[in-house]
């Protein structure tokens, strides 16, 4: 047997269909069998035992006949269910019929809508109309469900008061609710909705004045909600005899357009208030909203408020059919926009810079509503702008005029320091075990004191420009250091003082460094630990720390001392350009201040920072911490101690020449002789060839052929670029070694040397032991014809 119900559950269609036809219940008649089975329902309409199911031939249409199988009357009929064929009478009821197909069989679901009394098949059209009107009004009540639009009336003469089941619904009251005036103006909580309504219905009662509000509402669960109240007025010999209305539920209406005018007086409030000025148009191009800023920045002499509808080539008549191109590209979807635009309104007196945006704007229920335009006037950052960079010109000018001149005055300054260090240090030489050596150290020291301060000076200016620049090589850490030791030796002996090592043997002897940048740092505080100090001992020490990473050493590096100390609120102006612990260091000690400030910046470079530990009267700690990286390679440096010297200098001459020729290229007489003094100490069997400027050297060199050239480069008639130029291009001048001697310091200058064809750079002041070195690197070759003296 078919059960009904399984038959049309999960068939939303065949629910849809008995829920809006099946007040009776329904029949699901197997056109195959010819077999109906009644819903539950349907069985007690009929007063069937439940589960009872009954022939099709029990069905019959309105005139008493069977039912044909094959019969496919309209959606709706009019029929009878007779189980006693002596009884044609039956039970009369209102069909709606559909007919499925399921598992090849078709079936035939009949939809019982109203049940008629037996023998009254008379008042079957009155029923029919009933039922439409019935029909009809399950339509409006399913309608007021879906639209949650409730009714309600007053009979002002009986005093009765009625609400439908919707309206009970929206006020959440019990269905035995018995409504009236009071009891329903209960429901406004609000001030303002209890006097709206009230108002409005003592004005419906006494006049019959209409009313339509919206209210906020609290139902008798307590919830807050919105509703739309209307209320009438029915006349009967012109008197108020009845009032009705509706009430809808918009709670969720409201909310959404409460939401929407949350985030339109945003929108506005940002229009209106941008600190740009900020416009949005329709796409007519007419003002929906705008910023004051707007009005003030275009000079409009319209309100706000007049200018909202107005077209925007109405406010702005002149405007160019380029900008209306722009505007009908973002009209179309396009975000266009100008960091700088120069332009003139109408009547202005100069040119306006303005930065600018156009973007789309879309409407809610699709496609592009406008466009919003933003405009910032920035004529003054523009003007400023092109203010600082005139300034910017200067200053580089400036700049540029301050390099030029401190290149020549170090030039000028180090050209004669050349001769007063080189000749005091031959002078030196000469008079050893005599007063008079004493006086020729003394220059000396006095010409490198001056040396250091053109170094500083020159160090401090490129600081300064950002032009300090490092040269990582491989290097030997405890090398350098060392070095900077010695070379401070001879001030620390003169006072008394010992220069001690403290070296941590875990240190790699290779490392990734600009040694001459790191010996500078440790000569100036080892200098200013000397400087300060007049008992006692210095400590460098290096400590190696822990890294985090496998390619990088970490080492402190300390210079100690136990000089006079420094008070805690000075130990950070020392550092400044120019600064001293107080004027009186200055004149007590001298110096320029600028050795800590250069130190600290050539660190910084180093990625690295000097710090100092201080106690007035017991001495200061300078340390800074360098990561070091480890060379990719493992190399072997090569040591520049005297035994190299030795052992090169037991070389035998391979060649049958007997004489090395050495030019000197140079205009001035003085570091000329020095050149040739310092040449005849280092090398023995010797001939120095003199050339005052290139065009001389190009000479000299074609007619005696020298083995090497030690060229100026700052000379008259032509200088030391162009010479070398030249003598590369002859034939015997591609393998000489040219080596550049110059008291310059102009940026990139030693790099321009390497470029013209030079093999190496000697900076003035000249020493004898830097040009002993040059000599042997570029002369004291496996086959040289030349050997070195045997005593300098």
């Amino acid at each position: 047997m078919i059960h009904p119900i399984a038959f049309i559950k999960n068939k939303p269609e065949l629910c849809a269909f008995v829920l809006e036809h099946g007040l009776f219940g329904f029949l699901i008649w197997d056109t195959s069998l010819g077999m109906v089975y009644p819903s539950e329902i349907a069985t007690k309409s009929m007063g069937l035992v439940p589960h009872q199911s009954f022939p099709a031939a029990c069905l019959l249409n309105h005139s008493g006949y069977n039912l044909d199988p094959k019969y496919k009357p309209n959606h709706s009929f009019f029929g009878r269910i007779c189980f006693d064929p002596n009884e044609s009478a039956g039970f009369p009821f209102h069909f709606h019929s559909i007919e499925v197909s399921e598992g090849g069989k078709s079936y035939r679901i009949l939809a019982l809508d109203a049940a008629l009394n037996k023998n009254e098949e008379n008042q079957i059209p009155i029923i029919q109309s009933e039922m439409e009107l019935k029909s009809v009004s399950r339509l409006l009540d399913q309608m007021a469900n879906l639209a949650k639009i409730g009714g309600w009336d007053l009979d002002l003469r009986t005093g009765k008061a009625n609400w439908t089941d919707v309206t009970k619904r929206i006020h959440e009251v019990e269905d035995d609710f018995n409504p009236s005036v009071e009891s329903g103006l209960q429901f406004y909580h609000s001030e303002e909705s209890r006097t709206k309504i009230t108002n409005a219905v003592n004005a419906l009662l006494e006049m019959g004045t209409e009313y339509d509000l919206e209210l906020e509402m609290v139902t008798a669960k307590g919830n807050q909600t919105w509703v739309r109240t209307i209320g009438r007025a029915e006349y009967e010999n012109e008197k108020i005899v009845k009032i009705y209305g509706i009430i809808q539920d918009i709670n969720d209406r409201k909310k959404w357009e409460m939401a929407l005018a949350s985030q339109t007086a945003i929108l506005w409030s940002f229009v209106e208030h941008a600190p740009a000025a900020v416009a949005m148009l329709d796409q007519e191009m007419r003002y929906i909203a705008l910023s004051q800023r707007w009005i003030e920045d275009y000079k409009i002499p319209l309100l706000k408020e007049e200018l909202i509808g107005k077209c925007h080539y109405e406010v702005f008549p002149n405007i160019s059919d380029e900008w209306k191109k722009i505007h009908t590209r973002g009209l179309a979807g396009e975000i266009l926009k100008s960091d700088e635009d120069i332009w003139r309104p109408p009547g202005w007196e100069k040119d306006q810079v303005i930065q600018w945006e156009i973007r789309p704007w879309n409407l809610l229920s699709g496609g592009i509503g406008g466009i919003l335009m933003f405009t910032r006037d920035i004529t003054e950052s523009y003007e400023t702008k092109l203010e600082l960079k005139h300034a910017k010109e200067v200053a580089e000018k400036s700049y540029n005029a301050k390099s030029e001149f401190l290149a020549n005055m170090s030039h000028e300054i180090r050209t004669p320091l050349n001769g007063i260090i080189g000749y005091s240090d031959l002078l030196a030489e000469t008079l050893v075990d005599t007063a008079f050596n004493e006086y020729a150290q003394i220059i000396k020291q006095s010409a490198h004191t001056l040396l250091n301060i053109v170094n500083d000076i020159l160090d401090f200016s490129k600081a300064e420009a950002g032009k300090l620049q490092l040269a990582e090589e491989p290097n030997d850490l405890k090398k350098v250091i060392l070095d900077s030791i010695r070379i401070m030796d001879i001030q620390a002996i003169t006072k008394g003082l010992d220069i001690r090592l403290d070296l941590d043997g875990n240190i790699p002897k290779t490392l990734m460094f600009d040694a001459n940048r790191l010996r500078q740092v440790m000569l100036n505080l080892i200098g200013n630990a000397l400087k300060f100090t007049e008992i006692g001992f210095i400590v460098c020490k290096l400590e190696r720390l822990e890294s985090t990473l496998e390619a990088e050493v970490l080492v402190r590096i300390s210079v100690k001392d136990t000089g006079i100390g420094i008070a805690l609120e000075n130990q950070k102006k020392i550092f400044d350009s120019f600064t001293q612990e107080d004027f009186s260091t200055t004149r007590k000690f001298g110096g320029t201040g600028l050795g800590l400030a250069i130190s600290r910046q050539l660190l910084s470079l180093m990625k690295s920072e000097l710090q100092v530990s201080s106690t007035l009267g017991q001495g200061s700690e300078f340390y800074f911490i360098i990561p070091f990286r480890l060379p990719e390679v493992d190399l072997n440096l090569k040591s520049d101690s005297p035994n190299v010297m030795e052992d090169l200098e037991g070389k035998e001459n391979k060649t049958n020449r007997s004489g090395l020729k050495i030019l000197v290229v140079e205009d001035n007489l003085v570091n000329m002789g020095l050149m040739k003094n310092f040449i005849k100490r280092i090398v023995t069997d010797v001939s120095i060839l003199e050339a005052e400027n290139g065009e001389e050297a190009i000479s000299v060199f074609q007619k005696e052929n020298p083995h090497l050239i030690l060229m100026d480069i700052q000379m008259p008639v032509k200088n030391g670029y162009d010479a070398t130029i030249a003598i590369r291009s002859l034939p015997a001048g591609t393998n000489v070694p040219i080596i550049a001697v110059t008291a310059g310091i102009i940026d990139g200058e030693k790099e321009k040397c390497f470029a013209v064809g030079m093999n190496d750079y000697l900076s003035k002041p000249v020493q004898k032991e830097n040009l002993k070195q040059i000599l042997r690197k570029w002369l004291l070759e496996e086959d040289s014809r030349i050997k070195p003296e045997q005593s300098s």
